[in-house]
């Protein structure tokens, strides 16, 4: 599925259409502005209707916003591409959706993305799961690597998702090992 802001591929979907992630960057500040000038508009309707009736400015007010912290140092980008690897004798839709989570994961923290990307090979190279298990393992994997870039993590379910991968793949002592190592990085 293509942006319908551009021709890259897309990951979220609106009411309007799917957007790719700097489309939906963009629509997201976007947003924040907008909302931002109606709080500060709402405010300022506040203290007119105050100052008019000749009362004490009383009452909630939405606070002033401070300008978002940004990263000025050095950024280490490299990408994590699983092409050509053992993982895509998988799921091709799998796999693509993965490659896509861990190009977004690698800006946040590349030895994230590294480990995923050892895990979801190791998992596609393993003799003792099924296909349907690893399938279902690289699934869930390439849900919890999603979740790491977001603001707010539904903990229950990523408690219970890691726990269902650590019961799939409990019969691989190789990869149960991986799993144990990998596995804090997606609880905070």
């Amino acid at each position: 599925m293509k942006c319908c802001q551009c021709d890259k591929k897309a990951i979220f979907t609106y009411d309007f259409g799917p957007l790719c992630v700097d489309c939906n960057f963009k629509f997201q500040q976007a947003s924040e502005i907008r909302q931002s000038q109606d709080e500060r508009m709402i405010n300022y309707l506040k203290d007119v209707m105050y100052d008019t009736a000749g009362l004490p400015r009383t009452g909630a007010r939405f606070p002033e916003r401070r300008p978002p912290v940004l990263h000025t140092g050095p950024v280490n980008m490299q990408s994590v591409v699983l092409n050509n690897s053992v993982v895509g004798n998988i799921n091709q839709g799998t796999v693509s959706s993965l490659n896509a989570t861990l190009q977004n994961v690698t800006v946040a923290n590349y030895t994230y993305a590294e480990q995923i990307k050892n895990f979801a090979e190791s998992v596609a190279r393993d003799g003792e799961l099924s296909k349907e298990t690893k399938d279902e393992v690289l699934q869930k994997l390439d849900f919890l690597a999603q979740q790491i870039n977001q603001q707010q993590m539904n903990a229950p379910v990523i408690k219970t998702i890691i726990s269902s991968i650590t019961t799939a793949i409990n019969i691989s002592a190789g990869l149960a090992t991986l799993w144990m190592a990998l596995s804090p990085i997606f609880i905070r």
